[in-house]
């Protein structure tokens, strides 16, 4: 009682700032009752957590706040006076080294004794000092925020450290030294005073290892920091980065320099009534030349100095971290950390692994279909190394590390076995004796000896592997370009809607806008439809004031349009190895409606327009293909590469849905359509492609009617001569005034007509083709044989006295036969309908949908005598061409070929493409389901009605002698008019709209092995279903859009906020997808076909540790290239980049402890972190 009253009443106001710290840390110890000699808390850990994470964490049992007043005086003689906050922690050891109590080694404080198991080497074994020195629970005195000094104590210290160390990294070194001496003076002095018997240690940095991160020791690699650091975070919180400032001014330093000097950048100590144990822990300069003569064996000397003279140095645990980085700069690129040529070149990640087994002839061609449709979509992008098509510009990887670990063997489970030396099995006694000297070729020699028995690569005990994005890598250049042509098109949805295209090209026209208030609208456009902050910002730079400046020259606009119309592109697909369309079908590709087919004419040529960026660029490029389009027509040439690509575009007759009004007869088996080589515009694309597949059909037309005009000039010619200039008439038509018709039409599906003993319902209806009207009048004579098209053989009729009156016979249709005559049914060549693009389709809804709001009993009649109008022509010319080929057919004939009628008013009642939803009037109640039947039985006896009158109307006509059914010059005109007239916005939806598909067709090719990648599976997947929701927006808005009136909330009258939204969207999930495709194509890459492991790195954050266990797959990992030894300077192939050991003394009683770790550097020299606990008697 009497030396606790002396202790209540001491006189402070006269001790130092270090004594009234350790005050004020004494009572915190005796507050937690760590005083009177304890030396162990109760641990917070739980004891039913197995977890590895959990088995190498260190917990905070407790901790308080304390404010440290520091005064000193400056070399002026000045007193400053300042306040830092400390704080004081309680920190509870792993549960990997929890000891249990053991009599024999009760003179060592609880965390001094040795674990009973084998060492466990933690990942991020320098994060806590539980792994740096071997202990258990400790006590740390550490700043809150350790880089807020005072700068006057800054300056002050600088100042006194300079006189004695010139160098700035050793400066640094010993000021952190200094100031962690302070908080270990105080914590020493405290511990003296209460006999605390807890490792006590002061640091001066941010150690906090409970949140510490586990890839702490891998920090994510970038450009300007290529490689990694092996110091703990604790390590990295120094004061002041740089001495500069701070150096003596008008002063040469002359002081000596220790060139040997190692300040522990950390010490701490224990002291019990029978030890005392110190630790230290401190980096070692990497300038330091001395260093490359130390080895981990030499620290094992260092630790043998300190033990008993019978004693002997361990090794419990190592580890070799083998690293591959991302070069920095050209200049770097020869240096590869570890093993293999990982990066090679800024664009080697792109580069696909060999397939691992043969393709199939029907595979090996769909993937090459693709492949040069890919290379097309990229040589029209611009695409070059430093600026691909897709992608980040450099590899996104920035590095990858694989970490093998060796640690002691598990203690043996016998009893009977189990002695102080038997439970810890270390991995190797390192044969070295006290006072002995070694030279450095033996301890080389020791240490590879070592190194291939006990630390062999191959069996570990442990493999993780860990991969690190780069985090300044170039944006994604494919979801950059779509943002920019969304800009464009948010910028054209605000002009008037009596803008013309010629207006964005003329500057005296654009000089008239109030550019301010289109700034305005064009920013609110933006903010409405919810684009992101890059759109925006590309919004606001397309200014129209400084529009005409940034436009390409005509010259380029012209030589752009010149190779997009380059004939010779049709001919870079590869022939398909079969003639069946179907078996090229595949599911992991299925085209996009409403754009384009991927490598031909109108994605090329909007993929091109898309990459000049600004929208009068955009305009002229457009411009300029508009009037090559009007000499084509006046040449009579057609546009080339529009043809179909089996394996790469689906089936003809899925892309072609049956259009309101349009093919009458759902069977018309085996039928061909005659003079038609073009298909029929289809879904596939977009209103402008269809516009351009109208313009080829009317090119076709205008050159059978003008063919026909000659033929019937020269009727009274020579049969020999007639065929002559037939001949080189058709050598004359070409695809692009290149090449001969024949060698593109193979690749149209109209050459592939079944087998006809295979024919049925489900083979070629009305998309085949026939020979031109001058073949079939010169070669009548032959019509009377039938030409098998799969097996080149003839058929020959029976002998039918009505076979010579057959006419326009294309072949028979095999198992069925007239009613009446019992004959054979042939199926006749017929005429080619009129073309019906979207706008079309919607003008005739548009008109059915005036009949349908007709009030009275009429309405149904009147909606079906339209339909019935529009249906008449192609009804009557179809049937008049089966009574050519089949004398004495009657009606119930023609039905059972051509197919039962079907309501007319479906097409109109169906959903709606574009917005995706029924009519009104068309969604029905279940109360109204039988009145809806009974008036579709209704309609179907009106039709039916309506065929028989058609069928009695019907002469027997071939298709041949028949009127066209459409003017060809007539339609384009109107397809050129519409192209030349479109709005801007509806121009830059439809490129838009194409440029979207075809970002998610280059990305779904070129990820090739990488689509089986979840993670990348998915991202794909999100993006196309907001490019099919983008494009349905996108095409409503190209078809209606421009005859919509804008209201007062609505200032855009061709494209709607929802379109803009939706795309705004579909370019978020492309930048997505487009980073996905790119870190997986680069793994599997550096990782060969190792789809699960790259599936295992992507579906955790970027640095997780994945432990692989499969031999096969680490030996693929440390794989080295045979050029990489040739690239890597002084970094020998099988040296690690970082290794670190675990060294031990034998004597339990007196613990050692030694934990080192080095770092291989380009130059040669070594970064070294080394920690020591000694322990001795008192």
């Amino acid at each position: 009682m009497q030396s606790n009253a002396h202790d209540e009443y001491i006189d402070y106001s006269c001790s130092t700032s270090l004594e009234r710290l350790a005050r004020d840390v004494e009572t915190r110890l005796r507050a937690w009752h760590v005083d009177q000699g304890s030396d162990r808390h109760v641990s917070v850990h739980s004891k039913t957590s197995e977890s590895k994470e959990d088995r190498h964490r260190v917990a905070l049992i407790r901790s308080d706040s304390i404010v440290w007043a520091l005064s000193f005086h400056l070399l002026s003689g000045q007193r400053i006076a300042t306040q830092i906050n400390l704080e004081l922690c309680l920190w509870d050891a792993p549960q990997s080294r929890s000891v249990p109590a053991n009599d024999e080694h009760d003179h060592l404080p609880f965390s001094l004794q040795r674990v009973t198991a084998g060492i466990d080497l933690p990942l991020d074994s320098m994060e806590n000092f539980s792994h740096v020195f071997g202990i258990g629970q400790h006590i740390t005195l550490a700043p809150v925020n350790p880089e807020q000094l005072p700068e006057d104590l800054l300056i002050h210290l600088y100042q006194s450290i300079l006189q004695r160390h010139e160098k700035s990294r050793t400066s640094q070194d010993i000021l952190q030294s200094i100031l962690s001496g302070w908080l270990q003076s105080a914590l020493n002095i405290a511990a003296s005073f209460c006999h605390c018997c807890f490792p006590l240690i002061g640091v001066w940095g941010s150690y906090n290892p409970s949140r510490a991160s586990h890839d702490a020791m891998l920090p994510p690699v970038v450009h300007t920091t290529p490689v990694l650091s092996i110091l703990p975070t604790w390590m990295h919180s120094l004061p002041c980065k740089t001495v500069e400032p701070y150096l003596p001014k008008g002063r040469q330093l002359t002081a000596h320099c220790n060139e040997r000097q190692m300040p522990p950048m950390v010490s701490g100590q224990v002291r019990s009534n029978e030890c005392m144990a110190t630790f230290w822990c401190t980096s070692l300069d990497r300038e330091k030349k001395w260093l490359d003569d130390i080895r981990w064996t030499t620290w094992g000397s260092v630790l043998l100095q300190h033990c008993r003279a019978d004693d002997t140095v361990q090794l419990w645990a190592a580890r070799h971290i083998y690293s591959w980085y991302k070069p920095a700069t050209k200049k770097s690129q020869s240096f590869l950390a570890g093993l293999g040529d990982r990066f090679r070149d800024v664009q080697s990640w792109r580069e696909q692994p060999p397939d691992s087994l043969p393709r199939e002839p029907i595979e090996s061609y769909r993937h090459e279909s693709r492949l040069t449709a890919l290379r097309l979509l990229e040589r029209f992008s611009g695409s070059s190394g430093t600026n691909p098509s897709w992608g980040p510009r450099d590899d996104p990887i920035g590095s990858m590390h694989a970490i093998i670990t060796w640690n002691s063997p598990s203690p043996f489970s016998s009893s009977k076995s189990r002695d102080v030396s038997g439970d810890r099995i270390p991995l190797v006694t390192l044969p070295l004796k006290t006072r002995s000297t070694v030279t450095r070729d033996d301890r080389l020699e020791m240490e590879r000896s070592i190194e291939q028995s006990v630390l062999d690569k191959s069996r570990p005990t442990t493999f993780h592997f860990k991969v690190f994005y780069d985090a300044e890598t170039s944006e994604a250049s494919l979801a950059a370009t779509q943002r920019c042509v969304l800009a464009a098109l948010i910028r054209a949805s605000t002009l008037p809607r009596e803008t013309l295209l010629t207006h964005l090209i003329t500057e005296s026209v654009i000089s008239n806008w109030d550019i301010e208030a289109g700034n305005r609208i064009a920013h609110s456009v933006a903010v409405r439809a919810s684009v992101d902050d890059s759109t925006k910002a590309l919004v606001t730079a397309m200014d129209w004031k400084n529009a005409i400046e940034s436009m390409i020259d005509r010259d380029q606009a012209e030589a752009i349009v010149r190779e997009v119309l380059d004939g010779r592109i049709a001919l870079s697909f590869p022939t398909p190895p079969t003639r069946n369309l179907f078996e090229l079908q595949t599911e992991d590709w299925t085209a996009l409606q409403k754009s384009a087919p991927p490598g031909r004419l109108v994605s090329l040529l909007f993929v091109r327009m898309a990459n000049v960026h600004s929208p009068p660029s955009m305009v002229l490029v457009w411009k300029v293909f508009i009037e090559e389009l009007r000499q084509r027509w006046e040449r009579r040439e057609n546009l080339p590469n529009m043809n179909f690509v089996p394996g790469l575009d689906p089936p003809f007759d899925s892309s072609y849905k049956k259009k309101c009004f349009s093919a009458v007869g759902s069977g018309a088996k085996l039928a061909a359509l005659i003079n038609s080589f073009e298909p029929d515009p289809d879904d596939l694309h977009c209103l402008i492609g269809q516009k351009l597949q109208v313009f080829n059909i009317c090119v076709e037309s205008m050159i059978n009617k003008e063919m026909n005009e000659i033929e019937d000039l020269d009727e009274g010619m020579d049969d020999d001569d007639d065929d002559i200039s037939e001949n080189s008439f058709m050598q004359t038509i070409s695809f692009g005034g290149n090449y001969m018709k024949d060698t593109i039409v193979d690749s149209l599906p109209g050459k592939n007509f079944p087998s006809m003993r295979d024919a049925d319902d489900s083979t070629v209806r009305s998309h085949g083709t026939a020979r031109s009207q001058s073949t079939y009048r010169s070669h009548m004579s032959r019509m009377s044989m039938f030409f098998d098209a799969e097996e080149g053989s003839y058929v020959e009729p029976n002998g039918d006295a009505t076979v010579g009156a057959r006419k326009g016979v294309r072949c028979p249709v095999m198992g069925s036969t007239l009613i009446r005559r019992a004959d054979q049914v042939y199926a006749p060549y017929l005429q080619r309908p009129m073309p019906l693009t979207d706008d079309v389709v919607a003008q005739r809804r548009a008109m059915m949908s005036r009949q349908k709001n007709v009030k009275g009993s009429s309405t149904m009649k009147h909606r079906i005598e339209v339909a019935q109008r529009l249906q008449h022509p192609k009804l009557l010319s179809d049937m008049q061409a089966f009574k050519a080929a089949n004398p004495g057919a009657v009606f119930e004939d023609f039905v059972n070929w051509y197919g039962n009628p079907d309501n007319p008013l479906e097409g109109f009642d169906q959903k709606d493409f574009f917005t995706g939803k029924l009519d009104g009037e068309s969604a029905m109640s279940p109360g109204m389901n039988s009145d809806k039947a009974a008036e579709a039985i209704r309609v179907i006896d009106d039709i039916r009605k309506f065929w028989a009158r058609t069928w009695d109307e019907a002469k027997p006509i071939p298709a041949v002698d028949q009127a066209p059914l459409f003017d060809a010059s007539t339609s384009v005109e109107m397809a050129i008019d519409y192209l030349e007239t479109i709005h801007p916005a509806s121009l830059l939806c439809q490129v838009m709209a194409v440029n979207l598909a075809m970002s998610y067709f280059t990305l779904v090719v070129s990820a090739g092995e990488a689509v089986t990648v979840s993670v990348v599976r998915s991202s794909l997947v999100r993006f196309r279903e907001h490019v099919v929701s983008a494009l349905g927006h996108l095409a409503h808005d190209a078809t209606f859009g421009d005859r919509t009136t804008a209201d007062s909330t609505n200032l855009m009258s061709v494209v709607s906020i929802e379109s803009l939204a939706a795309c705004g969207r579909a370019c978020l999930a492309l930048g997505e997808a487009e980073v996905q495709v790119a870190r997986a194509r680069s793994l599997l890459n550096k990782l060969p076909h190792q789809v699960r492991l790259v599936e295992s790195i992507m579906t955790k954050p970027p640095g997780s540790q994945i432990e692989i266990s499969d031999k096969k797959i680490q030996e693929i990992i440390l794989a080295s290239d045979a050029n990489d030894q040739n690239n890597r300077g002084k970094v020998s192939e099988t040296e690690p980049s970082i290794q670190e050991y675990v060294l031990m003394n034998s004597d339990d009683r007196n613990p050692c402890h030694l934990n080192v770790k080095y770092q291989t550097k380009e130059d040669g020299l070594s970064n070294i972190v080394v920690a020591m606990t000694l322990t001795s008697r008192i």
